[in-house]
């Protein structure tokens, strides 16, 4: 068995407009939830400029999303056609409900929460 080592840096940065020490060449991106949140479409739209600049060919992108709908101060959800409009450059190629542990809140539930995984054409 080999032993493997991972380096990890952690940046702080709007997801619209990524710090430059941030770089390129990234195999696999992660919006945990900011995506369906309170981003306008312009920002949605930066928010796929920037992922597409960090990532490398091939990359893959996880996108955890709300199904769209109205729920007062929760987030808006987003559609997969919202999610594929914002990365033209990418191809949406799963949708995958999450798995909600037992006695998850009825609100989320509702929400139907889904990770959308994408690839960089």
């Amino acid at each position: 068995m080999s032993a493997h080592t991972l380096e990890v840096r952690l940046l702080e940065g709007d997801v619209t407009n990524l710090p430059a020490e941030v770089g390129s060449g990234y195999k696999l991106l992660l919006d945990f939830g900011c995506f369906h949140d309170e981003l306008s479409e312009d920002q949605r739209k930066a928010e796929g400029r920037q992922a597409t600049a960090a990532a490398g060919p091939d990359a893959t992108l996880w996108l955890l999303a709300w199904k769209p709908g109205r729920r007062g101060p929760l987030p808006r959800g987003a559609s997969s056609e919202e999610i594929q409009a914002a990365f033209p450059e990418w191809k949406l190629t799963d949708e995958v409900p999450l798995r909600l542990p037992e006695g998850a809140p009825g609100y989320v539930r509702r929400a139907e929460p889904q990770f959308y995984r994408l690839r960089r054409n």
